[in-house]
């Protein structure tokens, strides 16, 4: 429902959303797939064990980092978006990258999401932490890229300042436009 839900909000003020889920597990991935599973098992027992104490309210926190989208869950949402005429899309694996492709060629003008891995791929526009009616922080790729630019001192977060770092050294044979720019950095 929470999905659904979000999705007849967006049209009823039209907009078209397309659904796109994750395809195949990525072999790189196998550890970090895992890890993650093995973090959701912790939690998920940390969280029986809160809730035995009566610690309801900080169980719950624990229950959601446990809790794990199944194939099941997944296909049931795909079959009700496609009878609902919603465009849905299998990405061959991961669905952020896809999603990120999709928004670069133009086939979509916005990405939602809950993940920060989007601007890492190259979306160009995303929408994080949209709410029941549609509001949520909108960070355009292009702003942040302009904003890492402009970062010179190294007193700011050393991790920004490095890839400043790394950014201002490449030397371009030929001279090129912002947005040259911004495709040699993606």
């Amino acid at each position: 429902d929470y999905c659904m839900n979000k999705i007849k909000m967006m049209q009823f003020n039209t907009v078209a959303p397309v659904l796109v889920f994750d395809g195949c597990s990525h072999p790189m991935k196998k550890s970090e797939s895992i890890e993650r599973s093995r973090r959701r098992a912790d939690n998920l027992e940390k969280a029986m064990s809160l809730n035995k104490s009566g610690k309801i309210e900080e169980s719950n926190v624990y229950f959601q980092r446990a809790a794990s989208v199944t194939h099941d869950m997944a296909h049931e949402l795909f079959k009700v978006a496609r009878a609902d005429g919603i465009e849905v899309v299998i990405a061959p694996y991961e669905a952020d990258a896809q999603l990120a492709y999709m928004a670069r060629e133009g086939c979509i003008d916005l990405v939602v999401t809950e993940d920060s891995d989007l601007l890492a791929f190259g979306a160009p526009v995303v929408m994080y932490k949209m709410d029941d009616f549609g509001n949520g922080k909108i960070i355009r790729l292009a702003d942040v890229l302009l904003s890492l630019i402009h970062i010179s001192e190294p007193t700011r977060l050393l991790s920004i300042s490095y890839a400043v770092f790394c950014l201002k050294k490449k030397k371009l044979k030929q001279q090129k436009t912002k947005e040259d720019i911004y495709k040699i950095i993606i």
